[in-house]
């Protein structure tokens, strides 16, 4: 399901949007819940997930392109469309906020229909799996309500007791939640993941090799091997091995 939010500061704009999108989305045939803002603020505030943003570039409040930046910041793989009245602003648009699309006022509908599909196209044959954490703090403490994470891109969980917090240790970042670690294993099953001592557990595509008691991952960070996950641990560091190879 699609989740579509609309800002524009201008009613009439956004009660004529939400209608085309409504026609368009039909003959897609794709789910959707649609949230609309006549105040960029409010938006900045919103805290939940969102798929696709059509923002108004020339706003009171807030300027669309920053609008656009701060949904970015919760939502790294929201499609951001931007709408104008003002030609001269859509190459800023694609250029300094890697906008999806950008569509001239008055909207065109078969234009609109033209980008979806091709969005729900790309959905479709380029698929991402993705995993959603709530209440979420990063390495810089900042609070993010919601945050959708590329599952092959964690390189491992780590259980801090001392906090009750399990680390979200990825690509290019640590993040902080509460969370169950035996609900996590669950929810990773068949994931290439497995536990390779209590209160961690590993993306088996990060593992460099294995040597005695440590475990070398792809981000520079050695971890423990413990004795008694030793062997299970590099069974399925083999099946997953192998599996690259079929």
């Amino acid at each position: 399901m699609w989740e579509i939010v609309i800002s524009d500061d201008e009613d009439s704009d956004l009660r004529y949007l939400s209608d085309m999108l409504a026609d368009v989305i039909k003959d897609i045939c794709v789910q959707y819940n649609l949230t609309r803002y006549n105040n960029p603020l409010d938006l900045v505030k919103y805290n939940g997930k969102i798929d696709v943003a059509f923002l108004d570039i020339s706003m009171e409040n807030m300027n669309g392109l920053e609008l656009g930046n701060e949904i970015k910041k919760k939502n790294p793989f929201v499609k951001l469309i931007y709408t104008t009245s003002y030609e001269e602003y859509c190459l800023k648009a694609i250029n300094y906020v890697h906008a999806y699309a950008y569509l001239c006022k008055p909207i065109d509908m078969n234009e609109l229909k033209y980008h979806l599909t091709a969005l729900y196209k790309e959905c479709k044959t380029d698929y991402i799996e993705l995993i959603t954490f709530n209440k979420v703090i990063d390495k810089n403490g900042y609070e993010i309500g919601s945050i959708d994470l590329i599952i092959d891109d964690i390189v491992y969980f780590d259980y801090v007791k001392s906090k009750r917090k399990i680390l979200i240790v990825y690509k290019d970042n640590i993040y902080r939640i509460s969370y169950v670690m035996e609900k996590l294993i669950e929810q990773l099953k068949g994931k290439h993941f497995s536990v390779n001592t209590r209160g961690q557990l590993v993306n088996l595509k990060h593992v460099e090799g294995i040597k005695g008691e440590n475990v070398f991952m792809d981000n520079g960070d050695t971890l423990y091997l413990a004795q008694k996950r030793g062997s299970h641990f590099k069974r399925d560091l083999n099946e997953f091995m192998h599996s690259l190879h079929k």
